[in-house]
């Protein structure tokens, strides 16, 4: 694969205009951003992953966008509106979900995330839900959460959001970054096993 594709993955920004606008200050902002990822000045694709999917429109005039609905959005209520997408970039397999589990309100034709990490169907599963940033294998698969967008959260963590850098069909650069600070809370390299 020649170029890096870039991903900056969104999750519960919960309509909070402020944080949303700021995130996309930093990620159209090409020296701001080189800063952060070391080498790239672009994003290839925002994925947000639900908490008010509708809060998707406003990177949709300057970024590609993909996005899926949260658990408690309307539109999840919709069946004809994917709760989960499978979806390739850059030869790299994601599942794209608010919730790394099956949940409540899911359909019983939704995409069972259990199911797809246990029979290792992608490389990395997008999620949110929780607010809370982690990275993480299982079965060699990549588990991401980028953490909220909300200035104010009370489970304790910062508003944050994630950078992932498909390096190759086998590598990938993950990171978590603090909206205000822009420190990177984690990063790992992960190696995709076939």
């Amino acid at each position: 694969m020649g170029d890096v594709i870039t991903i900056c993955v969104v999750s519960d920004t919960h309509n909070d205009v402020g944080n949303i606008n700021k995130l996309k200050n930093i990620i159209s902002d090409k020296e701001t951003f080189r800063k952060i990822t070391g080498n790239v000045d672009r994003i290839d694709v925002v994925v947000h992953l639900g908490d008010e999917c509708e809060d998707a429109e406003m990177f949709r005039n300057d970024f590609n966008v993909v996005s899926v609905p949260g658990v408690f959005c309307q539109h999840y209520k919709d069946r004809t509106i994917p709760h989960r997408i499978i979806k390739e970039i850059g030869s790299v397999k994601f599942l794209l979900t608010h919730t790394k589990t099956s949940h409540v309100n899911d359909s019983p034709e939704d995409i069972k995330p259990e199911e797809v990490i246990q029979k290792k169907l992608v490389d990395v599963v997008l999620y949110g839900h929780t607010h809370v940033p982690a990275i993480e294998k299982i079965n060699d698969v990549m588990l991401f959460n980028p953490g909220h967008l909300k200035s104010v959260d009370k489970r304790g963590y910062r508003p944050s959001f994630g950078i992932i850098e498909v390096i190759s069909s086998n590598l990938l650069e993950a990171k978590i970054i603090e909206l205000y600070s822009l420190n990177v809370l984690i990063a790992e390299r992960f190696g995709i096993v076939r």
